[in-house]
Order: C-alpha cells, then sequence, then structure tokens
C-alpha cells in the first residue's frame, strides 16, 4: 500500500496544473527547466498518462482495502485467540472445582445414611432414571393443573370485563336517555317563555306607539304607524339622521355658548391681570433697587472675605475638603464597624471553645473514670491471668488498627473451626476406637503395636486434615480472585464502551488542529448552500446538478457536476464552458444570497460582467431568473456592457465620456 501510495503521488504530481503547463511549453531538444533533461517522454502522453493515474488509484484504493481487510481480520482472530485462552482457563478452573466437589460429594455420598438405600452402583442410573422420570411426570402433572388455572382464571377475567363492559354501556344509555328527557322538557319551558315574552312585548309595543302617537302625528302626521309598518328600518333610520342632525346642532350651540360665556371671563381675568401686572412691576422695580444696593454691599463684603477668588473656586474647594473629610469619617467608621464586628466574632468563638473545652475536660473525666473502673473489675477478675492490662498496655493495644482486628477475628474463627471440626473428628475416633476394642480378640497384637499404628492413622489424618483446609482456603482465595476478576472484566467492558464511543467520535470529527471538525461542520453548510443552488440552477441550467466531492467516505468540500442529459455522468467544474460556470457561479451565487437570507435580509444583488460569454438564449433564461427575483422585492443590480441587456432592463445608470477625461453619469 505505501509503494502504492507513492507512485499514486508521483503520479498526480506529474499530472498537477502547473505541471500540465510546464509540459505544454516543453519543446523537444531543449532543456526542461526542472530537471534539465532533453527528453521528454511525457510531454505527449497525457492519455496514457491519465490512464495510468486512474490505474495507480484503483490499486491504492484496492490496497487500502486489503489493510482495512486484513486489519479487520487480525483483530478479530486476536479477540477470537484471547477469548479461548479465557475460555480455557476458565475450563481447567472449572474442571479443578468440579474434580474437587467430585470428590466432596463422593465423601458426602459416603457418610450418608442413604447410601445403605441405593442399589449397587451398576443399578444407580437406572435407579436415578426411574426416579426422575417420577418426579417429571409429577412436575408435568403440576404443569397441567396450572395451565388449567390460568385459563379458567383467564376466561373468569375476560367474562368480568365483558360484564363490566355492559354494565358501563347501560350506564351510559340511561344517562344518554335522562339527558334528552331532561333537554325535551327544557326547551318546552323555553318555548313557553318566548311565548310569553312575544305576548309581552306586543303589548308593550302598542302601549310604546299610543304614547309616541301625538307627537309623531304632530311631526309627521297622522300616517306614521303604516309607513313604520310598511319600512322599519328606512323610517327608523330617517328619525335617527334627524336625530343626529338635531343633537349636532344642539351640540354646537352649547359649545357656542360655553365659548362666549369663557372668553367674557377670560377678558374679565386679563385686565385684571394686567392691574396686577402693573402693581407688580412697581414692587419689583423697588426691590431691584434694594436688591441692588444688598448686592453692592455684598460684593464688598465678599472682596474683603474670599480675597477677590471666584466663587466657583471657593466651592470647589470648599467641596472637595467636605468630600475629603466625609471619606475619612466613612472609611473611619467602616473600620470602626469592622473591628466592632471581629471582635464580636471573637468573642463568641472564644466562649465556643471555651464551652468545647469544658465538655471536653468533663468527657475526659468522665471516661478517666470509667477506665478506672474498668480495669479494677478487670484486675478482680483477672486474678489467675499471668498478664495483667495496665493503663499504658491498653493504651497500646487501643492503636491497633481496624484491618488487625479483622484478621485477628478471621484467624480465631478459624482456629475455632478447626478446633470444632478436630473435636467431632476426635470423638468420632474415640467411638471408632473403644468400638474396635470391644471388638478386638483377646490374643489381639500388643497395645504398643496398636498404639504406634494408631498414632500413624492420626499424623496422616492431621496431615490430610491440614491438606483439605489449605485447599478450603485456596478456593476461597480463588473465588474472591474470580469476583476481583469479574469486576474488573465488568469495568474493562465498560470502559471498552466508552473508548469505542470517543473513538468513534474522534474518527469522524478529531485532530489536533480541529480541521476535521470543521471540515465535518462545513459539510453540513456546504449541502444546503447547494439545495439553494441547485433549485436556482433548475432554471438558469436544468441540464446540471451540483453534488459534493466524496472520496472513499473521507469528508470533502470539492464540487462536481451531473450532467443529467448524460445519464447522471459526473464531469468536473473545469469541464464547462465560460457560459455555464457563469450560469453555475451566478447559481451559487444566489444560493448564498438565499442562504445568508435565513438570519439577515439580503436586499440588494449586484453582478459583475459575465453576461458577454452567453448566447441569446441562455441570455434570456439568465434574465429571467433576476427578473424573478426583483419580483421577489429584492433590487438586482447588473454591470455589464451587452447591448441585448438594455431591451430587458427598464432602468439604467449609463456612464457617457463627457470629453476632457471626465464623464457624465445619466439614470434613464
Amino acid at each position: 500500500m505505501a509503494q502504492a501510495e507513492r507512485s499514486l503521488s508521483a503520479a498526480e504530481l506529474a499530472c498537477a496544473a502547473g505541471v500540465e503547463q510546464l509540459r505544454a511549453n516543453l519543446a523537444d531538444d531543449d532543456p526542461c527547466p526542472v530537471c534539465g533533461a532533453l527528453d521528454h517522454p511525457y510531454a505527449h502522453q497525457d492519455a496514457t498518462l491519465k490512464a495510468m493515474l486512474a490505474g495507480l488509484r484503483a490499486e491504492v484504493a484496492a490496497c487500502r482495502a486489503q489493510v482495512r481487510d486484513n486489519g479487520a481480520l487480525q483483530a478479530t482472530h486476536h479477540a477470537a485467540l484471547a477469548a479461548a485462552g479465557e475460555r480455557l482457563a476458565a475450563l481447567a478452573r472449572e474442571r479443578g472445582a468440579a474434580e474437587a466437589r467430585g470428590a466432596d460429594l463422593a465423601r458426602a455420598w459416603d457418610a450418608d445414611p442413604l447410601a445403605s438405600e441405593a442399589p449397587a452402583e451398576t443399578e444407580r442410573d437406572a435407579w436415578f432414571g426411574a426416579q426422575g422420570d417420577s418426579l417429571r411426570a409429577a412436575f408435568d402433572a403440576l404443569a397441567q393443573r396450572e395451565q388449567a388455572w390460568r385459563s379458567a382464571a383467564a376466561a373468569r377475567d375476560a367474562a368480568q370485563r365483558d360484564v363490566d363492559g355492559a354494565q358501563s354501556v347501560l350506564a351510559g344509555l340511561r344517562k344518554s336517555a335522562d339527558a334528552e328527557r331532561e333537554a325535551a322538557i327544557g326547551l318546552r319551558n323555553e318555548l313557553k317563555t318566548a311565548s310569553a315574552r312575544q305576548d309581552a312585548a306586543g303589548a308593550q309595543l302598542d302601549l310604546l306607539l299610543a304614547d309616541l302617537d301625538p307627537a309623531m302625528a304632530a311631526a309627521h302626521g297622522d300616517g306614521w304607524q303604516a309607513a313604520w309598518r310598511r319600512d322599519p328600518g328606512g323610517w327608523s333610520q330617517a328619525r335617527a339622521l334627524e336625530a343626529a342632525q338635531w343633537r349636532e346642532q344642539t351640540e354646537i350651540q352649547a359649545r357656542a355658548a360655553a365659548s362666549i360665556a369663557t372668553l367674557e371671563v377670560e377678558a374679565n381675568a386679563m385686565q385684571a391681570r394686567v392691574a396686577g401686572i402693573d402693581d407688580t412691576g412697581a414692587k419689583l422695580a423697588a426691590e431691584f433697587e434694594r436688591l441692588d444696593g444688598e448686592l453692592a454691599a455684598r460684593r464688598t463684603l465678599r472682596a474683603g472675605l474670599w480675597q477677590g477668588r471666584a466663587a466657583a473656586d471657593v466651592e470647589r474647594e470648599l467641596t472637595a475638603a467636605v468630600a475629603g473629610a466625609r471619606a475619612q469619617v466613612a472609611a473611619r467608621q467602616q473600620a470602626a464597624n469592622e473591628a466592632a464586628q471581629a471582635e464580636t466574632r471573637a468573642r463568641t468563638a472564644l466562649a465556643q471553645l471555651l464551652d468545647r473545652i469544658t465538655e471536653l475536660d468533663q468527657a475526659g473525666a468522665a471516661a478517666s473514670t470509667a477506665l478506672a473502673d474498668w480495669l479494677d473489675d478487670y484486675r478482680r477478675h483477672a486474678d489467675g491471668l499471668d498478664e495483667i492490662v495496665d493503663t499504658g498496655e491498653l493504651a497500646r493495644l487501643l492503636q491497633v488498627g481496624v484491618a488487625w482486628l479483622a484478621q485477628e477475628r478471621s484467624a480465631l474463627a478459624a482456629i475455632e473451626t478447626q478446633v470444632g471440626n478436630a473435636s467431632a473428628i476426635l470423638n468420632e475416633r474415640r467411638a471408632q476406637r473403644a468400638a474396635h476394642q470391644a471388638s478386638s480378640p483377646p490374643d489381639g497384637q500388643p497395645f504398643e503395636a496398636l498404639k504406634t499404628a494408631f498414632d500413624a492413622l492420626v499424623g496422616e489424618r492431621q496431615a490430610a486434615i491440614e491438606t483439605a483446609t489449605a485447599l478450603r482456603l485456596r478456593a476461597l482465595q480463588d473465588d474472591e480472585r474470580r469476583k476481583q476478576a469479574e469486576s474488573s472484566l465488568a469495568g474493562i467492558e465498560r470502559q471498552q464502551a466508552e473508548e469505542q464511543r470517543w473513538g468513534k467520535l474522534s474518527e469522524l470529527i478529531g485532530s489536533s488542529d480541529g480541521k476535521r471538525f470543521r471540515n465535518y461542520a462545513q459539510q453540513f453548510t456546504l449541502d444546503v448552500l447547494l439545495g439553494y443552488a441547485n433549485a436556482h440552477l433548475k432554471q438558469l441550467a436544468r441540464r446540471y446538478r451540483l453534488d459534493r466531492l466524496g472520496y472513499q467516505g473521507m469528508p470533502s468540500l470539492a464540487l462536481i457536476v451531473r450532467d443529467q442529459d448524460m445519464g447522471g455522468e459526473i464531469r468536473s467544474v473545469n469541464s464547462l464552458s465560460g457560459g455555464e460556470s457563469f450560469l453555475v457561479s451566478l447559481a451559487l451565487a444566489l444560493g448564498l444570497a438565499s442562504l445568508s437570507s435565513n438570519r439577515v435580509r439580503v436586499e440588494s444583488l449586484f453582478i459583475d460582467e459575465g453576461f458577454g460569454s452567453l448566447d441569446s438564449e441562455t441570455l434570456g433564461v439568465a434574465m429571467d431568473a433576476l427578473d424573478a427575483l426583483q419580483s421577489q422585492g429584492r433590487k438586482v443590480g447588473v454591470i455589464s456592457h451587452v447591448q441585448e441587456m438594455t431591451e430587458r432592463i427598464a432602468t439604467k445608470v449609463l456612464v457617457r465620456p463627457a470629453g476632457g477625461g471626465s464623464s457624465a453619469v445619466v439614470v434613464e
């Protein structure tokens, strides 16, 4: 793969745009400006070189796929090997445990009283099979009874649900019937009420007409009731119009009378005010003369008081002095408050500490008294012991840690267990010895020989007990290690899951410089932009569609063009003609404007040149697209020298030469 990548890199460098330009400028028998060679084998082999480049890329892709497959296969084999090793170790441990368990079960079976009742070992399989068959038959009978019971319970529940549903439906129907009856009664009552209201309204109408008849007859004649009954709406509207006119005239008259009265009052007030102003003017003139004299006297006094300085300067000095004094007072007050608070806290803490010291002294005295009482009691009960615990020894023992106490308790428990086992075995052996002595013939072996054999058997038994105890301890330790291993494996699995999650995130968006994440985020923005651009490209050039280039699942921001007239063939953007490139660029610009308008309203769009490369039909399509944008409320500005566009553009800004190096701007 490394060799294929190096070859591909060299070929790509050979096919680069700059190299192609240099290759196009090469001439036979002229030295190469890069390497100085006179032979140029690649100068006239573009097609062959492109084919070789495609082959090298295919080879690199195949090598990379093979490397990934090999890596995955190796990881699978490593995982299978590790799992097989763990399974083998687990099977070995299970085998040892099974053998030990079998030995324990054999010994337990030999000690079980049922062993004497069981058949011979050759017939035990059939006996166990018969017992298992009977148990399975009993279990099947119980399962059938349980299934029948569950079926009956399900049928009972279904019937109960049906009954409940029928009862709820019946209750709903009854409620509906009651509601219908109540509604019918209410409608009858409302009908009677409406009839009564109609009769009352008729009687009231007759009374009102009788009351209005004198006034209306005087104003409109005796036939006003007939006119009103023929056209109630028109007659009422005419009378309302007359009433409105009368109210308007009345309001105008009232406002005029009020205005006249107000003006008369204001005139009288103004005359009184003029007289008052004259009096006030005379008083103010006298007051001014008095104040002028006082001002001259105070100026003389001030000149002697502040040495002729300005009042603003003196006021600033006094203000600064007052501010400084206030700041000092505030600082001292704050310091005094802080000191008082600190003193209060210190006194409180001191009182608490004194109380705590008193409590600790009392607790220490009580503890000392209790300890002395306990030591006295211990000495009275420990007269027969070799060692008497005093206060120093007790202090030393109290310094022992919890772990040591737990270890000692475990050791004592193990010793007690061993003592109990040994006592049980000793009692059993004594019973066997008594039975053996009782059953021994009078002329047996000498007692010393029997005692020697017995001591040897006791030693062997003690050794076997010690071996069994060591094996049990090892089994317990192995169980503990298994539990620890299980917890460690669980932690490893959690860490592996976490590592896979973060590794996948790192594979997708992680890199030291943040470039991959930027590319990853920019892909989504580019996809949205291409969606807008393709929507505009359908109007400008329906043949083409823009897509984002993807290379073996790697993130890419490069663009390609799909030729839909050629069955979706992928083309490079460099293969487009000048007019097609302009249309694609225009679609991207319009898409960028649509993308930006999601946050900021893009009102204006300016296009500088590019229309000269379009034919008349394509130019018409582009202008239709720009007209559609203008109809949407956007301002479209076009900078171009194409004469055909002037027929489609209503408003034009023309730059015309005026001579002498100057120009004039004209808006048409």
